[in-house]
């Protein structure tokens, strides 16, 4: 019979690889947007805080995942290997953004308010 809960360890490496496949679709759109057009307006760049705060969340979950199932002792040799590709591709994908964001910085407008300026 199936299970018709999911336990703690199932439920976070679920997570992680949820938000590793929007995390994803979001790095390929920024690259496909970044080959053709070069604007940054119509990227993630204008709310990279929050995409590298759920890159943060993702690897996190990876990681419990990867704890409960070791510390639980991991019935299925998948459920192990699961996490640690989970725990792999959330870091891989997470360094990836980064050497992204580092190529792409002079596309970014900066704006900069200045101490004598009012802000009016």
């Amino acid at each position: 019979m199936a299970k018709s809960r999911l336990s703690k360890k199932e439920t976070f490496i679920l997570v992680s690889y949820v938000l590793f496949f929007v995390l994803l679709g979001a790095a390929i759109y920024d690259v496909v947007v970044y080959l053709h057009t070069q604007e940054p307006g119509v990227t993630t760049q204008n709310f990279i805080f929050t995409v590298l705060v759920i890159h943060i969340l993702a690897f996190y979950t990876a990681l419990l995942g990867y704890v409960y199932t070791t510390q639980a002792g991991a019935t299925e040799a998948g459920e192990h290997m699961l996490a640690v590709v989970s725990l792999g591709l959330n870091f891989v994908l997470f360094i990836a953004r980064m050497t992204m964001e580092l190529l792409v910085i002079t596309y970014r407008p900066e704006a900069y308010l200045q101490f004598t300026d009012s802000g009016k």
